[in-house]
């Protein structure tokens, strides 16, 4: 499966896909889908029509790659969309490590990722204190 860099073509698309889950709807700000994100190679893509996207950002000051959103359609799902997507972010990452937020409550989610390669680092909660999440970690191998 190939994933690429995102364009601004793809926004609509991404944000179809974003929509269909509560934990990616936020990645539809301009936070994540900005004209910057896209020039440092932020926002992969996958599909042609696109049906599956992960937002990233690749740190200065800090050694690993922060996985901020991954989607995938629902009618894609359990085609490998998704792994290709984490390993996209992996391939790209200058550190070769990559860690992620996940609601503790995402019970799917957290299962998918350890099945995946990623490991628990540590806990903790949003600022409002009511959305507990798990900080999980993968390296390239």
């Amino acid at each position: 499966m190939n994933v690429r860099c995102a364009t601004i073509d793809d926004w609509p698309a991404i944000e179809r896909v974003a929509k269909l889950s509560k934990y990616t709807r936020e990645a539809t700000g301009p936070h994540y889908l900005s004209q910057a994100a896209l020039d440092k190679g932020w926002v992969g893509v996958i599909g042609e029509p696109v049906h599956g996207f992960v937002i990233v950002r690749h740190l200065v000051r800090k050694p690993y790659t922060s996985l901020y959103y991954v989607g995938v359609d629902p009618a894609h799902q359990g085609e490998g969309s998704g792994k290709a997507l984490v390993q996209w972010a992996l391939d790209t990452s200058p550190h070769g490590c990559v860690r992620l937020v996940c609601d503790k409550e995402n019970h799917a989610a957290l299962s998918w990722y350890y099945r995946h390669g990623f490991m628990r680092d540590g806990d903790g909660a949003d600022k409002s204190g009511r959305h507990p999440f798990w900080r999980l970690v993968t390296w390239r191998e």
